[in-house]
């Protein structure tokens, strides 16, 4: 059985259409298959071998160890290791090929303006 994924665009009037897509499944880039990530408060905080928490032997362990107690749950996976996207490289239909063009430049759109509120602007 084929894998579809179901995207919905805009159209020129504001309504709502749904898609269907080839999808195929594929290792989750978040996580690399893990299932877990680094908590989300821990990110971006790099150790060095200057602080304190580095020196306990335990703490290093559970923190570069994946599973370990400062781990949680992949968001974008859900733990499955795996993700549905869409198969770019399989056939589509010139509708679905457009819709496709579409969907990505309406992403783009809502990506910008998102980060446009992140920036206060």
């Amino acid at each position: 059985m084929n894998k579809v994924i179901e995207i919905t665009v805009y159209d020129t009037d504001g309504n709502r259409v749904t898609f269907e897509l080839p999808a195929k499944v594929v290792v989750c880039d978040d996580c690399g298959g893990e299932g877990t990530v680094l908590n989300e408060s821990m990110r971006g905080h790099a150790y060095t071998e200057q602080d304190e928490e580095f020196h306990d032997e335990e703490f290093r362990e559970q923190y570069f160890r994946r599973g370990g107690c400062y781990d949680v749950t992949c968001p974008t996976c859900k733990g499955r290791n795996v993700i549905t996207v869409i198969d770019r490289d399989s056939y589509m239909s010139p509708a679905q090929k457009d819709a496709l063009k579409e969907h990505d430049e309406q992403q783009l759109d809502r990506w910008e303006c998102a980060a446009e509120r992140r920036m206060g602007a």
